[in-house]
This record gives structure tokens, C-alpha cells and sequence, in this order.
């Protein structure tokens, strides 16, 4: 591995690399090669940021009423050694965006703080908050932000991933446009499905079309199924 500091020894940011091999017939190796080539600005001194959250997982399913202790990994990424760097801890649930075509964070339901204890350069931390419930089913939002005084690359000081608060369902719903029973009607096979992928099935689950479908195709992760 070899590093070129090319602004501390030129004069001009201005830098053409080339890489020249030279050869005789005395010998038949197969010569050298070049790999992982990179041409990046030097690290920055302070630069702390949240490199993964461990609990909640991405994308997982917890069950409505379930304690859980949510987690984050920081990573000191600047050449500086940190310590006593506030890292915050959000939960928001969700609302769809007709604009975004997607669910987005809505409202904080959950918050902590902790703080980490001495990070050498490259070296990591996983923090742990103070463990939460949630009642409620839906899409959630678990976001870590790390607070370090001075920090001088904002873009990486937040990270977000998306999981769900399952309830358990079964029984029979229908697809149509016809009186059904309170919650088990939808008007699209899509919305039922947005849904059922929102919960657990922990029974035999029905599913009764009243309505022609369109080409739009749709599943039923198999994760959610008990």
C-alpha cells in the first residue's frame, strides 16, 4: 500500500499520475499490477459519525408490546482521537406521503441520550439506550445522530433505518367495494397487502377477492409469516 500526500508536496492541485513499468528480455515474470486505485481527499480531524444500528434491525419485525434495547455503532472516522461525544437516539412512526409514494418519519416517539467513551482514530463504539415499548403497529423509524462539538463533516452525523411493530393477525379480509367487517375491507389488493406486510400472521389468514385485479403485481414477505 502506498499514499501520496500530493497537496503537501506540490505546489498546484493540479496532478497527473502515471504508472510506468519497465522491462528487459532477461527475465519472464509476468510482472506487477495495480489494484484499489484512489485518488481521495485527506481525512478531515473531527469526524464522528453512527456506522450501524444493531437494535432495532433494519426492516425487522418486533411484536406490539415487546421490550426491546435499541443500539448504535459510531465510528471515528476523523485522525483525532474523541472522547465524550453526545450520541442521541429517535424512534418516529410513520404517516404515507402521497408525494414521496412511500411512508416517512412523522413523529418522535422515543428519544435518549448516551455518551461515548474515548475513540481513537478508526476506532468504534456500540452505545445502548434506555430500552422501549410500542403499542402500536406500523411502520417505524429508528434514527442515530451523533453530536460531536466541532465536527466538520455534518452530512454523516445521522442514520436512519426502517422497521415495524407487528400486531398478530388472522382470519378472513376482502378485496372489493362491497359492506365488510370494520378493518377487514380494502379496496385494493395493494392495500391489503401494505398491511399484512405491517404485521404478523400468526394463524390462518384468508383472502377473499370481490374485485378484478390490475397488472400491478404485489407479495406477501415471508418474513411476516408465523
Amino acid at each position: 500500500t502506498c499514499a501520496l500526500p500530493i497537496l503537501a508536496n506540490f505546489k498546484t492541485p493540479n496532478v497527473r499520475v502515471r504508472f510506468y513499468l519497465s522491462i528487459d528480455d532477461g527475465v519472464t515474470f509476468w510482472g506487477w499490477a495495480l489494484d484499489s486505485v484512489m485518488i481521495a481527499e485527506p481525512p478531515l480531524a473531527n469526524d464522528i459519525k453512527p456506522s450501524s444500528i444493531s437494535s432495532p434491525l433494519a426492516n425487522s419485525v418486533i411484536f406490539q408490546g415487546t421490550e426491546f434495547t435499541p443500539s448504535s455503532t459510531v465510528f471515528n472516522q476523523g485522525n483525532q482521537t474523541q472522547s465524550g461525544v453526545p450520541v442521541k437516539f429517535k424512534i418516529y412512526n410513520s404517516v404515507y406521503s402521497l408525494e414521496d409514494s412511500a411512508y416517512v418519519p412523522n413523529r418522535v416517539v422515543y428519544e435518549d441520550n448516551a455518551v461515548t467513551g474515548t475513540l481513537l482514530s478508526g476506532g468504534s463504539e456500540q452505545l445502548t439506550f434506555l430500552p422501549v415499548v410500542i403499542d402500536t403497529p406500523g411502520q417505524y423509524y429508528a434514527v442515530s445522530l451523533s453530536r460531536n462539538p466541532g465536527d466538520q463533516d455534518p452530512t454523516n452525523d445521522s442514520l436512519s433505518i426502517p422497521f415495524i411493530i407487528g400486531g398478530k393477525i388472522h382470519g378472513t379480509y376482502y378485496v372489493g367495494r362491497g359492506s365488510y367487517p370494520a378493518g377487514r375491507g380494502y379496496t385494493s389488493l395493494g392495500s391489503l397487502m401494505t398491511y399484512l406486510n405491517s404485521n404478523v400472521l400468526d394463524g390462518n389468514t384468508e383472502i377473499l377477492l370481490d374485485t378484478n385485479l390490475d397488472r400491478k403485481s404485489t407479495r406477501l414477505n415471508s418474513s411476516h409469516r408465523t
